[in-house]
């Protein structure tokens, strides 16, 4: 009866043949534990068969290429290795480095410096790269770096959609759209922390002042100062280089109706600060009330056109007629400290152009759109001053 249900085939009256005969299971005992289900063949299988439960089944060649091409691959033992030694290394910031370099944990720590100065690293490369293609670019000798500290960028303090008009000005959407991977070198496609401070702060502080004034904006970018003195009632010219202009002009555009209506105007314009009086032909250089400038000087080559523009409008309009003397324009200066040679460079060569520089109260910036990376400066024009540095 038992060799009938080992064949399934109950009440079968042919016997099993003699090669498939099987002993009998000697009689369990209290002490013994019951045979496992699947038993393991004495003798091994042939490469092309696998055993299932105790039964051998005969796999195709074409089935056996199927299961290998659907079973992941084993991982190499180098990476086994580093996954073992990954999972048995405690975080690094639970461990501690002692003061001569070889306390616990003092192996990860070095690991972690060695990573941040090899990233430090590759990102001082790739700014040198940047400024010579800028050199470049400008017609000027790539390698002509003068020594000083690294240039440091920081990331922005406003996570704003600009394009998505988040800030507004004079209670209107102001819409302003960057140029994100362009694959240019010019850093006027971007909208810097120094632009965003200088807008609010002419809301905030001289929005009066501005209702019907003649403005001049230098390096505007993509013109986010300017449209927003001209959201204040001004007309104004936002200048800077020809490759910034098609983007400049996209967000006169998008925002010229509000402009309208808040009774200002505005005009894109290129102006090279090489080159200012060439300008002259259709800006109004010579009845100028305010001039402004954001975040626009982060190399020192920068420096001697920037001054050599602001010295020569101060003199187009510091004149004397008769008896009334103008005393021309005021110079609103946002800065951003991106090397302290450049800065040095810079309110030296505003001495030597008879420029006094006054460092603006932070109170004066609007109390939500500030940060301590930003300063605000108003350069007042005096022929012939050789004091030192108001406020320095």
């Amino acid at each position: 009866e038992r060799e009938e249900v080992d064949h399934g085939r109950k009440g079968r009256s042919t016997p099993p043949s003699p090669a498939r005969a099987r002993t009998p299971a000697p009689p369990l005992s209290s002490d013994r534990s019951p045979a496992p289900s699947c038993p393991e063949l004495q003798s091994p299988a042939p490469e092309s068969t696998v055993v299932v439960c105790g039964r051998v089944v005969v796999l195709s060649p074409l089935l056996l290429l199927l299961l290998l091409l659907l079973l992941p691959p084993p991982l190499p033992v180098q990476r086994q290795h580093q996954l073992v030694a990954m999972a048995s290394v405690t975080p690094a910031s639970e461990k501690t480095c002692s003061g001569d370099g070889r306390g616990e944990g003092s192996d990860t720590c070095a690991t972690t410096e060695a990573r941040g100065e090899q990233a430090s690293q590759r990102q001082k490369t790739r700014r040198e790269e940047i400024l010579q293609r800028i050199r470049k670019r400008r017609g000027e000798d790539p390698d002509d770096v003068k020594a000083g500290p690294p240039l440091a960028i920081a990331w922005k303090a406003f996570g704003m959609d600009f394009g998505n008009g988040e800030l507004t000005i004079n209670g209107e959407k102001l819409y302003v759209d960057e140029v994100p991977n362009s694959g240019h070198d010019g850093t006027g496609y971007v909208i810097w922390d120094g632009s965003v401070v200088h807008a609010k702060y002419l809301e905030h502080s001289i929005s009066s002042e501005l209702k019907g004034a003649k403005v001049l904006e230098l390096g505007s970018g993509t013109g986010l100062v300017g449209l927003a003195a001209s959201l204040l009632g001004a007309e104004v010219w936002i200048t800077d280089l020809p490759y910034t202009l098609p983007n400049m002009k996209k967000n006169v555009e998008r925002n010229a109706k509000s402009i309208e209506a808040k009774g200002g105007a505005i005009h894109a314009v290129a102006l090279d600060w090489k080159k200012p009086e060439d300008a002259l032909e259709y800006i109004p250089l010579k009845s100028i009330d305010f001039v402004l400038a954001s975040d626009v000087v982060w190399v020192e080559w920068l420096v001697s056109p920037l001054v050599k523009t602001l010295n020569f409008i101060a003199r187009l309009n510091h004149r004397k007629d008769g008896k009334s003397e103008r005393r021309g324009p005021r110079f609103l200066v946002a800065h951003q400290t991106r090397s302290t040679a450049t800065d040095k460079h810079l309110w030296d060569e505003l001495k030597k152009n008879s420029f006094e520089i006054n460092k603006l109260d932070s109170k004066v910036m609007h109390p939500k759109f500030r940060t301590p990376k930003v300063n605000l400066f108003e350069l007042k024009y005096i022929p012939g001053n050789t004091n030192e540095l108001a406020g320095r």
